[in-house]
């Protein structure tokens, strides 16, 4: 069996009733990368399960804060 490669077309093509393509512009980059976008991308497309200092602080910090508002409530006010 014989196997044929599709090949490129190069916009514009023509079907017979129509252009494809005719009107395409690919799209351009007119502002360089900020670091408030590469951070939110990053966000966006990374692991979450990925830990790192700041998770990890984080997570600390909110079960300190937890432990010590539940001592407050229920051991040091009887």
């Amino acid at each position: 069996m014989n196997y044929v490669k599709p090949t490129q077309k190069v916009l514009p093509y023509n079907t017979g009733k129509v252009e494809i393509g005719k009107h395409y512009v690919p799209p351009q980059r007119c502002e360089p990368i900020s670091v408030d976008m590469e951070r939110l991308q990053t966000a966006l497309i990374t692991d979450r399960r990925i830990l790192n200092w700041e998770t990890i602080y984080t997570g600390v910090t909110v079960t300190a804060l937890v432990v010590v508002i539940f001592m407050d409530l229920f051991i040091w006010r009887p």
